[in-house]
């Protein structure tokens, strides 16, 4: 009898432990992965939010945004060491980059889920929280401001 009752606290901690592994395995399926989950939106969906944004938009508040941003570091200075495509030609460029796609609703998709394409010999260096960091009228600005000249032109130093 002193065995059964010696054996008592470990099928009580097993018990216990297979218990707990059973909780943390089921909660990691409820989450699923721990990485980002970008879903998928329609063509409609996105050519809507993009004509909502450009309403209102003005290109000189976009130029304004993309120096307090800092866009003008990778897409232009350095442009020139590959670190991300240059802002020269950009309007011509997105519209021909994933056709049908036109190109507001590319700069658009590109500003606020840069990981959805990314451009041959570049890496995903964009920073990943641009929808949630800029308003959805900044949002706008920056399209407005990528599809003009003003964009190719480098900064003024």
């Amino acid at each position: 009898m002193n065995k059964r009752v010696g054996r008592l606290p470990l099928i009580i901690v097993g018990t216990l432990f297979a218990v707990f592994a059973l909780v943390f395995i089921l909660t990691l399926v409820e989450y699923g992965p721990l990485v980002p989950v970008v879903e998928s939106v329609s063509d409609a969906a996105l050519r809507e939010t993009v004509n909502r944004l450009l309403i209102d938009a003005d290109a000189g508040r976009g130029e304004v945004h993309s120096n307090t941003y800092g866009c003008a570091t990778c897409h232009v200075a350095g442009a020139v060491n590959n670190v991300a495509p240059p802002f020269a030609g950009i309007a011509d460029i997105a519209a021909q980059r994933r056709l049908p796609m036109p190109a507001d609703v590319y700069l658009y998709e590109s500003i606020v889920n840069p990981g959805a394409y990314i451009v041959d010999s570049y890496g995903n260096a964009m920073p990943q929280n641009y929808a949630q960091r800029m308003s959805e009228a900044e949002l706008g600005d920056m399209i407005a401001y990528l599809l003009t000249q003003a964009a190719e032109q480098p900064p003024a130093s």
